[in-house]
């Protein structure tokens, strides 16, 4: 008495190569175990809570008191300074995003038709780039000079982190270095 194959599993058929079965078997196995990861991984569907308010006074009291900056300590490993010790040590600065006004000056700049391409690393550096205790600005306007000196990877570092958390795709940089 013979048994039929499992159920979704074909059997062997003449001419089959030696191990298709289980070669197929094997990707269906793997493919099954893919799938079972990517719902683990993919977060939960959670419900959006939003905020209910009686007027716009009060969202707007909401809104300006609000702390929506965001800061990133961000390693320039280019940039090492050999401490005391002998170690090298890697610099690290905060990344600070724009404010609204910051922003758009920026992009304004950006699609000036004079736009010199040297300043758009160094200005988003200029504007973003904050010393990792004090949290103040790091360079002036008059350190554009030094900052072009330095690693473009470093100073490319900077400029795509802070385009990052400011909503600066490297896609829009990318366009505005072409125009």
């Amino acid at each position: 008495m013979t048994q039929s194959p499992a159920r979704g599993k074909r059997a062997k058929m003449n001419g089959d190569a030696p191990g298709l079965y289980e070669q197929e078997q094997a990707e269906l196995d793997v493919q099954a175990e893919e799938a079972e990861l990517d719902a683990i991984a993919a977060p939960p569907v959670e419900d959006v809570q939003y905020l209910d308010t009686e007027d716009e006074d009060e969202l707007r009291t909401i809104i300006s008191n609000l702390d929506d900056t965001v800061e990133v300590m961000l390693a320039i490993p280019e940039w090492k300074v050999t401490g005391p010790d002998g170690k090298d040590r890697v610099v690290r600065v905060i990344i600070r995003s724009l404010t609204g006004l910051e922003r758009s000056q920026f992009l304004q700049m950006m699609k000036n038709t004079n736009f010199d391409m040297t300043k758009m690393y160094t200005d988003l550096a200029i504007l973003t780039a904050r010393h990792p205790r004090t949290k103040e600005l790091l360079f002036k306007a008059a350190d554009r000079g030094m900052l072009n000196k330095k690693m473009g990877r470093a100073l490319e570092r900077i400029a795509m982190k802070s385009a990052d958390i400011s909503g600066l795709s490297e896609k829009a940089l990318e366009e505005m270095k072409k125009n």
